[in-house]
C-alpha cells in the first residue's frame, strides 16, 4: 500500500527548499515508504510483547546530503535574536563550572 505519492515528495521538497534530482526524489519516496511501513509494523505490536530489537532499520536507508536553496540566505539571519559573529550564531551558555 502506498503511503505517500511522488507529488507529495515534490511538495515536501518545495516546502523545505530542497533541490532534488529525479533520483533523489525516488530515493526519498522509497525511504518515506519504508518509514511508514515500519510505523505500521510498530502499530501492530502489543506493548506487552515488544522486544528491544523488534524493528530494525533497512541498511539501504543511508544518510544523504541535501542542498538547501534559499533565494536570500541573509534573510534567514534577520530574525535571529542571538548575536552573530562572522555569520555564526553565538549563544551564551548558562552552564557554569562548579567551584
Amino acid at each position: 500500500m502506498s503511503h505517500i505519492t511522488k507529488d507529495q515528495v515534490k511538495h515536501l521538497a518545495k516546502l523545505t527548499r530542497l533541490k532534488l534530482s529525479e533520483a533523489q526524489e525516488e530515493a526519498l519516496l522509497w525511504d518515506m515508504e519504508n518509514i511508514m511501513t515500519m510505523i505500521d509494523k510498530l502499530n501492530e505490536i502489543e506493548v506487552g510483547e515488544a522486544e528491544t530489537d523488534a524493528c530494525h532499520c533497512s541498511e539501504a536507508m543511508k544518510p544523504r546530503s541535501w542542498t538547501v536553496a534559499y533565494d536570500d540566505p541573509d534573510a534567514l539571519l534577520q530574525n535571529i535574536k542571538h548575536p552573530l559573529k562572522n555569520r555564526w550564531i553565538t549563544i551564551s551558555t548558562s552552564l557554569k563550572e562548579k567551584k
